[in-house]
């Protein structure tokens, strides 16, 4: 695994795993919007039927987190300015960059926190982007809109940011980002009477019992006082300290009465190794194995992506990347059949509706940030456990697919934003010829046809 450049695409179109308007942050939503019919970012008519002119309106991008990231390295902005009758700009596009909690421009010797009035050009930014503190691993691109006219305003359509990490593009797919996503999401309720309270109390610490049940303790959904509300209507749960195990009660529970609470357990995830057998370890267990994929060079699926730096001309081109589609199996071990049900329905939700914070099936790339959408491709249905004690345990197996993983295999390459330039002239007419030959001076020649030019 070497290191490897990346380009990560900020558009405000409909995407994959995300709501644009959801996750922009807009300075403010009465004069600058995101256009529906072109989502383009453009500053809003306001009720005189002219724009805005003020100096710090600004749209802010979802925060991207690649877990690869080591360094940003160029960004490229795709916009339009309006012009009058002479080409003179009549507004501007600013930047900034946002580390995860500050945005920051660069004062000319260091990423400050930005004021008021604080913004950078393109060229700038690329000038000092290298020196950016990307340590977080997250990062975010500021767009200010300033028009000079009231009677138009720029437009953003898409920024490229190309940044350097480290990259294993197949294990991230799978390996990495499948099985944190499962391991996050792999939680179930676990319901547990106490016993009498020896003193009136507000708190439990949880360190104070023997928990018989093997899978640790995450959160607390609800606590209730058992003798006084036995049909569990009144929740008293007021707070959880994951660190001290303690659990707060909104109400004192009385002396004698015993307190019932709706635990959060985390199963353990593990690989499937293959083996015919397999000892029987923490349960309840999700586990994972038969990972297959099938892979298509260069599929249409992805193009070819690039990032100018228009004040030097220089540029960087991303090749087509591989598609490939992964299917997963996901079998479920438990040895209680209410632990069962609770686990499964957790993971049904998780292929089906999407993980917590997402906006749909999909899964997250942890180096790159990308998604990928998952499929579950059939219920769960019980199975014969491959393990040596089958004593009071249950299985059930399905599998996943996560389609459409986009592997940039092929390095990207340094090239020139304008790398073809073909002048072709017009012949000269007879008449011109004559008049020259007449007056011994250069022949005109017809004119220049249009260039043609090709870009990176």
């Amino acid at each position: 695994m070497s290191l490897q450049r990346v380009v990560t695409e900020i558009s405000w179109e409909p995407g994959q795993g995300f709501d644009t308007r959801a996750s922009s942050v807009f300075s403010d939503q009465d004069k600058i919007r995101l256009d529906p019919r072109d989502h383009q970012v453009k500053l809003t008519l306001q009720a005189n039927h002219r724009y805005p002119l003020d100096q710090d309106l600004s749209v802010r991008s979802r925060v991207y987190e690649p877990g690869a990231l080591l360094r940003l390295l160029m960004i490229q902005v795709y916009a339009t300015i309006p012009t009058d009758e002479d080409g003179l700009d009549l507004g501007s596009v600013g930047l900034r960059l946002y580390d995860g909690t500050d945005e920051r421009y660069w004062d000319g010797g260091a990423w400050s926190v930005a004021g008021a009035g604080d913004w950078n050009t393109e060229a700038e930014v690329n000038q000092s982007i290298a020196q950016f503190d990307a340590s977080a691993r997250k990062f975010a691109v500021v767009v200010n809109l300033l028009s000079t006219d009231d009677r138009y305003t720029p437009a953003v359509t898409r920024v490229h940011v190309l940044w350097e990490g480290s990259v294993d593009w197949v294990q991230d797919a799978v390996l990495d980002s499948f099985t944190q996503t499962v391991q996050e999401e792999a939680t179930y309720a676990s319901d547990v009477a106490y016993p009498p309270l020896e003193t009136a109390a507000t708190e439990l610490d949880l360190d104070d019992y023997v928990d018989e049940a093997s899978a640790p303790v995450v959160g607390v959904e609800a606590a209730y006082d058992h003798d006084a509300d036995p049909t569990h209507r009144v929740d008293l749960l007021d707070s959880y300290d994951d660190a001290t195990h303690v659990v707060t009660f909104s109400s004192v529970i009385p002396l004698g009465n015993r307190p019932y609470l709706r635990l959060v357990r985390r199963a353990a995830v593990a690989w499937d190794t293959q083996q015919d057998f397999s000892e029987v370890g923490a349960l309840p267990q999700v586990v994972l194995g038969d990972a297959s994929s099938n892979r298509s060079a260069r599929y249409p699926f992805g193009s070819a992506a690039s990032v100018v730096r228009k004040d030097t001309g220089a540029a960087v081109q991303i090749p087509a990347p591989y598609r490939m589609t992964y299917a997963v199996s996901v079998e479920v071990r438990t040895d209680r059949s209410r632990d069962q049900q609770r686990l499964l329905e957790t993971l049904l939700r998780v292929f089906s509706e999407g993980p917590s914070g997402e906006a749909g099936p999909f899964l997250r790339s942890r180096a790159t940030d990308r998604r990928y959408r998952m499929q579950l491709l059939e219920e769960f249905s019980a199975v014969e456990p491959t393990i040596n004690d089958l004593a009071d345990v249950r299985s059930f197996r399905s599998e996943v697919r996560i389609s459409d993983v986009c592997l940039d295999l092929a390095q990207a390459v340094d090239t020139y934003a304008v790398q073809t330039l073909i002048l072709k002239f017009r012949a000269a007419s007879s008449a011109a010829e004559q008049k020259a030959a007449i007056n011994e001076t250069p022949v005109e020649l017809g004119g220049v046809e249009p260039v043609e030019v090709s870009e990176a």
